[in-house]
Parts: structure tokens; sequence; C-alpha cells
């Protein structure tokens, strides 16, 4: 598989349908990439940096590793192993806004009123 720009992307782990892409995170790092199912591509990441504070994990392998959709409420959940905490989080492609929220800028979160985050 390859990344937007052609470059090779390996250790895709915890595979996930939701909307009629596939996400995908990436190991050892708090990526999440978006992938069309028919194409192969890569259509974007999710970039989770900053969700889980890393001073509660004190073992390294304690990093991003799940991704769960309810179809039913169409939420989306993320985690990791050994995390204590689970994240319901709202994708927001860059330009667009939650309402009653400013526009959530390139790589940064938003609070959402649940506890977890709008990246």
């Amino acid at each position: 598989m390859k990344d937007e720009k052609g470059h090779p992307v390996s250790n895709i782990n915890e595979l996930e349908y939701i909307r009629g892409e596939i996400y995908a995170n990436v190991w050892q790092t708090d990526q999440i990439v978006r992938i069309s199912p028919r194409t192969g591509k890569i259509l974007g990441r999710i970039d989770l940096s900053g969700l889980m504070d890393k001073s509660q994990l004190a073992d390294p392998d304690a990093v991003l590793n799940g991704i769960a959709y309810d179809p039913s409420q169409d939420r989306i959940f993320v985690t990791g192993k050994l995390w204590p905490k689970l994240f319901e989080i709202k994708v927001v492609h860059q330009g667009h806004q939650l309402p009653g929220r400013r526009p959530v800028p390139k790589g940064l979160f938003s609070s959402h009123p649940d506890g977890g985050f709008a990246p």
C-alpha cells in the first residue's frame, strides 16, 4: 500500500469498515489512515496525537490500537493497547466545523461534549 505521495505504508493494523471506507491505524503511531476499498489508495489521515495523555501510560507497548464503529448511531470509538480509556471521536474534514464550535485547524483537536475529541 502507498500513501498520498506514493511512499510505501507498512504496519497497517486494526481495520474497520466505516461509511464506505476502511479505517486502519498505523501500528506504533497515533495515525489512522482512511483507505478506499475499491482502489486501495489512502484517502486521508486522522492524526490522534494528543488524544491520550502519554504520562498516564507506563508501558511502552501502550499504543493506539483499537477502532470500533457503531453504525446504528454512527459513532466511532478509538482506544489503545493497555489504555485506561475509550474515546468517542467525530471525524471532521479540514475546513468544516461542528455545530457551535470554531473550525478545526489541520492536525488539532477540538473538545467534544462527551469528553472525546474531534480531529
